[in-house]
């Protein structure tokens, strides 16, 4: 029989914490990021609409990573979560984002369909805002229960 450390084992109602907080972080930001996708779709909005939606997209990314592993440090999930958004732009250049949209148009939120170069610079942007959030409520959180992990 395996008996785990005492720190190992009372991490996990603080992963289930932290994954609580982490969806309803996920249902924000997509809140956010289709509000901003509607409302930027006026006259000369789309130059701010849409940096900032792509800006909410790698926040996305971070918060979907760092759900998948919620005790994974914030450099690994902000590394990570910016490779998935460059990986995403980039594969826009081989066509095939464009051929999955035109068989089902939801792709298109998740996938986009052309590449463009300061798409990078946004997600890099969103990744390093919400990095410094999380990384933030890490510590005020530490600085609260002197208890947490």
């Amino acid at each position: 029989m395996t008996v785990e450390p005492a720190s190992r084992h009372d991490a996990g109602p603080a992963r289930r914490r932290r994954r609580s907080r982490l969806a309803l972080a996920a249902l924000l930001v997509i809140a956010a990021g289709l509000a901003v996708r509607a409302l930027g779709s006026g006259p000369g909005l789309d130059a701010i609409a849409k940096p900032a939606g792509d800006a909410l997209y790698a926040v996305l990314v971070v918060v979907l990573v760092a759900f998948i592993r919620p005790t994974a440090r914030t450099w690994a999930v902000a590394t990570t979560a910016w490779a998935v958004c460059a990986a995403i732009e980039l594969g826009q250049l081989t066509g095939v984002p464009a051929h999955l949209t035109e068989a089902w148009s939801p792709a298109r939120l998740v996938l986009g369909t052309t590449f463009h170069a300061p798409d990078l610079v946004a997600y890099a942007i969103g990744v390093a805002l919400a990095a410094g959030v999380d990384a933030w409520a890490g510590s005020s959180s530490r600085l609260c229960d002197p208890c947490a992990p």
